[in-house]
Formats: C-alpha cells, sequence, structure tokens
C-alpha cells in the first residue's frame, strides 16, 4: 500500500464555511507552515517512500507557490497529487493549466448548493459557485490533454438537506460523477455553533 503524506499548507482561505472543520484555526498566520517546513516536509516523506501527497488547509490555493509545490513534490516521486479546495482560484483558466501541467492529479471541490445563493450564503463568498462552474469548464478541456480526476464534496446544513438531489444533479452537469456527502461535524466550534448549521434532525 503507497504511504501518503497530508499537508495542511496555510491557514489562510478566502471563504468562510461556518460549518469548516478547521474554522478555529483560520487565518492564523503563526500557525502556518513555512516554506522550509513544506518542502523539508517532502523531502523527508519521499525519502521514507511516500508516493501520494495531499494538499489542504485553509484554503491550499492561497498558498503563493502552490504551484512550486506541486512541481517540487512531482521531482520527488509523489506520482499521486490531490487537493481540497473551494474551487475559487481555479475560475482562471491558466491556474487550472498551471497546476495540472505541475502534477496535481485530483481536485476534490467543496460545494454545497446547486444555486448561487445557497452555496455563496454557505461559504459566505459572493461568485463562489460562479466560480467552480468556470473551473470545470476549464478542466474539463484539460482532460482531453492530462489523466485527472475531480469529485466533490458536499456538507450536509440546513440550508441546503432538502435539495441534495438538486445538488448531485449540478454535480453531473460540471463533469464530477465522485461525489461524497458528509453529515457529521468534524470541527472544535462550540456546541451551540455546530447546532446551527448542522441538518436538523426534525422540522
Amino acid at each position: 500500500m503507497a504511504q501518503s503524506l497530508l499537508l495542511n499548507l496555510t491557514t489562510y482561505c478566502n471563504a468562510l464555511c461556518g460549518f469548516c472543520i478547521v474554522y478555529d484555526s483560520l487565518n492564523r498566520p503563526e500557525l502556518n507552515m513555512t516554506d522550509e517546513q513544506i518542502f523539508t516536509t517532502i523531502d523527508k516523506a519521499a525519502a521514507d517512500g511516500a508516493t501520494e501527497i495531499g494538499y489542504s488547509g485553509g484554503e491550499p490555493t492561497v498558498h503563493p507557490r502552490m504551484v512550486e509545490i506541486i512541481a517540487y513534490a512531482r521531482e520527488k516521486g509523489f506520482v499521486h497529487q490531490s487537493m481540497n479546495t473551494n474551487g475559487i482560484k481555479f475560475k482562471k483558466e491558466s491556474y487550472c493549466r498551471d497546476t495540472i501541467e505541475a502534477g496535481l492529479t485530483s481536485l476534490d471541490f467543496s460545494i454545497h448548493g446547486h444555486t448561487d445563493e445557497i452555496h455563496d450564503d454557505l461559504v459566505a463568498r459572493k461568485g463562489a459557485l460562479q466560480a467552480i462552474r468556470l473551473a470545470c469548464g476549464h478542466l474539463r478541456k484539460l482532460q482531453k490533454e492530462f489523466r485527472f480526476h475531480m469529485s466533490a464534496t458536499v456538507v450536509v446544513t440546513r440550508e441546503n438537506h432538502k435539495n441534495l438531489k438538486d445538488v448531485c444533479e449540478l454535480l453531473h452537469e460540471l463533469g464530477i460523477d465522485n461525489k461524497r456527502i458528509k453529515y457529521a461535524y468534524e470541527g472544535n466550534l462550540r456546541h451551540e455553533a455546530i447546532i446551527n448549521h448542522v441538518m436538523p434532525y426534525e422540522e
């Protein structure tokens, strides 16, 4: 079984999901890995035989050296590189190409609503779902040149639980057939804050 490495590159994020599993740690620069720590960690994992690497955060794409990190990991022998992302930065076609050419082999988008109103409200970022639509269009074109995988994670909330079928239909339209629907909350927010976001047991 291939060994893997998970890198939480940064605590910075360009969205603010109330149900984020690392909500309490977001935007805390004192917790960010230094560039030296990132490259040293990749070196050590490669020396230990790891061939798979995953990038998370925060939002990994806000790291200014993300493309360089992906390319470096490929040089070190990481043949599978995955990323959890809100997809906002992938609205730029050039960024899609740069990351895929560098060696990214799997993207998992966080998509929580079938309409701009629901999704953008849940991630507290206007234009977030439209960014994903643009991203998936760019990436589908790139799949004609490169082999990589797209998937999506949907967190079930009070706002979207009645529309999960609609969300899944949107994902299919976007070219995403592999999907994960999550209910359980994994973060450290106080109990009342968690309850405000998760799907109710009864109406």
